[in-house]
């Protein structure tokens, strides 16, 4: 963990990182953090957060365009790290992810999305394949999932009972101030202030990747296994390729293809039962599509023949996706 990650005020990395760790000193620490992974409790030093507002963008100060951030205990975070890092690991050995996620995966990255998403369409255009292509974003992925929804991906990526309670539960029992120009506020929400409890899974949580591509492979997979999506043959091989969507963490881009047979209309009736159904997906663990016009957007690709060639179709202003 690096010394400079922001962090609740007390211990940080750099104090542990400073430990020898042949010493005496280590060996406490070491059990220490190890004792509420064995039996689920949560130190009162924990159950501590803090909120501070980060701009997205350095320019734009907007309360609504800045970021949420969650500072935690340093011995907390670091704990995380170490679920989510077997979470992965439990991941990549049993095949639980979706091939269609590219975020926080080993050998996946934002330059082979794009690339493969260039292959595609430039496939689609090729064969004069008519698509609709549909690019969306979940709503504060990590602030909207559920807990007991993190807790059965954790459950079903290999972590014990005890240390998949004691990062959740100490998410959901955390008393949240306030970081401001003044300091930190003395008051909070959440705790034992609140009889309901604040669900989300925090920014700046260690776990965050690994427990948001755990919830999405499985909604990623349901939407391929209920016929939406991409389906094309490998030209050489022959080989079936079925895709859902192109997934990188929260950003969603799903494009639909067309069966033989299937009309402009017909497609883009299907699309919209594609887009509907991830939404309620995404409903399920809390999340939501942000309705927004600079974070979703669609196309219909399609063709017509102009004195004997192909050419792409102008949009029509007539057709409409909803979310």
């Amino acid at each position: 963990m690096k010394e400079e990650k922001g962090l609740a005020p007390g211990i940080h990395f750099g104090h542990m990182k400073c430990i020898d760790h042949e010493s005496d000193a280590a060996v406490i620490i070491s059990k220490l953090a190890l004792l509420p992974l064995k039996t689920g409790y949560a130190p009162i030093q924990w159950l501590k957060g803090i909120n501070t507002m980060i701009p997205k963008k350095k320019h734009d100060l907007q309360p609504e365009k800045l970021r949420l951030i969650l500072l935690m205990d340093a011995r907390f975070n670091h704990n995380n790290k170490l679920i989510g890092r077997k979470m992965m690991e439990y991941r990549e050995e049993n095949n639980l992810f979706a091939e269609e996620q590219y975020g926080s995966f080993k050998e996946k990255s934002a330059i082979l999305h794009a690339t493969n998403k260039m292959l595609l369409t430039d496939h689609l255009c090729q064969f004069r394949q008519p698509a609709v292509y549909c690019a969306n974003n979940s709503k504060s992925c990590y602030d909207r999932i559920l807990h007991i929804v993190a807790y059965c991906m954790m459950r079903i990526h290999g972590i014990s009972k005890t240390a998949a309670k004691c990062s959740v539960g100490t998410i959901s029992d955390m008393a949240h101030h306030i970081r401001t120009s003044f300091g930190d506020s003395k008051s909070y929400y959440g705790g034992e202030m609140d009889s309901g409890k604040i669900h989300g899974n925090g920014q700046g949580n260690r776990d965050g990747p690994a427990v948001w591509t755990a919830i999405s492979s499985p909604l990623l997979k349901i939407l391929r296994e209920e016929g939406y999506g991409i389906q094309f043959s490998s030209p050489i091989t022959g080989l079936i390729i079925a895709l859902s969507a192109f997934g990188f963490v929260d950003d969603m881009d799903y494009l639909q293809t067309t069966d033989k047979g299937e009309t402009e209309e017909e497609l883009l009736k299907k699309t919209q039962k594609g887009v509907d159904l991830w939404e309620s997906l995404l409903r399920t663990t809390g999340g939501a599509i942000v309705v927004e016009p600079t974070k979703i957007d669609w196309v219909n690709i399609a063709f017509k023949n102009v004195k004997g060639s192909m050419k792409m179709k102008p949009p029509n202003p007539e057709q409409i996706l909803t979310v």
